[in-house]
């Protein structure tokens, strides 16, 4: 018997207020490119719900879709909230440098001797730019938030990151 399968899904965006009167939803989300959004076709929640894309559309730098059974704003408003899936292998390929964050969440994280640091348990982006949590620390202190640049991190391999520790980074 074969052991079962699951697809990785990553966030690709949020859905936001409805825009307008016919459906359509201002997305919160990376990468506004209503292509991309209509190249995925259907967008499933962590709840399991399947939403198929009708239509997508940039509107002031941001992205507004619309979905198949969505034909007013009353509607629209019901999916706020909503956070938006695809499985990972949608996904374009990254460039050299580039990454994924669910690509990250779960990998080791070392310095840059190979002395364990913990897991990374989650990436945030605040605006000022990507955090690492490590969490799981051997030490059995409290997660804390590495800076995800090349000074800090300068190495990312399949299995594990490698933090540059200065003093005061892990306290």
């Amino acid at each position: 018997m074969g052991s079962p399968t699951s697809t990785v899904m990553v966030d690709v965006g949020t859905l936001g207020p409805a825009f307008g009167i016919k459906g359509e939803v201002k997305v919160i989300c990376a990468d506004p490119d209503p292509k991309r959004y209509l190249g995925y076709g259907t967008l499933m929640t962590p709840q399991g719900r399947t939403l198929q894309i009708a239509g997508a559309r940039r509107h002031k730098g941001g992205l507004l879709l619309r979905f198949e059974g969505i034909a007013d704003r009353t509607q629209a408003e019901g999916l706020r909230g909503l956070v938006l899936q695809v499985p990972r292998d949608a996904l374009p390929p990254e460039a050299e440098d580039e990454y994924y964050y669910a690509d990250l969440v779960g990998l080791l994280a070392e310095s840059t001797d190979g002395t364990p640091l913990g897991v990374i348990g989650a990436v945030y982006d605040f605006g000022a730019g990507d955090l690492l949590e490590i969490t799981q620390r051997p030490d059995g202190q409290k997660p804390v938030m590495v800076p995800f640049t090349q000074d800090y991190v300068p190495e990312v391999f399949a299995d594990r990151v490698r933090i540059a520790v200065v003093p005061g980074l892990l306290d």
